[in-house]
């Protein structure tokens, strides 16, 4: 949603005429401005924001950069939404301790095994569930605690969101 919502103001700030002043290179030299390298020399630099981000994350995680200077250079694309991104590396790095965790105990291994095999079929009988259930509390054992099951609804999806906003900008236009 982080991307998305910059993606979104990078559209909007595209779309206006731009307001990108060419920086003084003086003030650059003296530490006084930024200059944000590829997109001084575009016609409408705005709209070249996001995809500027998107490098700069990437390299971010190629290890090119360090945090320090992805930080500043997102801040400097998007001063009022830079926040966004700023926190992009402890999101990322909390995600992949949760699958490490999963993946290194086998007893994860084997609950995520069988709710693979049951998120494959179509609908789940009364029956089907109590025998997962069963199958599950033997993966787990008895002084592990209680086991629960977690079910979750999606309303949309990504490219649902995606088409969506394709449609307004279309209608906006006509």
């Amino acid at each position: 949603m982080r991307l998305m919502k910059l993606k979104t103001i990078g559209v909007e700030l595209g779309k206006h005429k731009p307001r990108w002043r060419r920086i003084n290179p003086v003030a650059i030299e003296l530490g006084l401005s930024h200059s944000i390298i590829g997109l001084d020399d575009h016609p409408n630099p705005a709209s070249q924001l996001y995809p500027y981000c998107l490098d700069q994350l990437s390299r971010y995680f190629d290890g090119e950069i360090d945090f320090n200077s992805f930080e500043e250079s997102i801040r400097v694309a998007f001063p009022r939404h830079g926040y966004l991104l700023s926190t992009v590396d402890k999101l990322t790095n909390s995600i992949l301790k949760q699958f490490a965790q999963i993946h290194q105990e086998p007893k994860n291994k084997e609950l995520l095994n069988l709710l693979n095999r049951e998120r494959i079929l179509s609908s789940i009988s009364p029956i089907t569930q109590i025998s997962y259930r069963h199958q599950a509390e033997s993966i787990l054992e008895e002084e592990e605690g209680e086991l629960f099951r977690a079910e979750w609804v999606s309303y949309f999806s990504f490219s649902d969101t995606l088409a969506e906003a394709s449609q307004n900008t279309t209608k906006r236009r006509n």
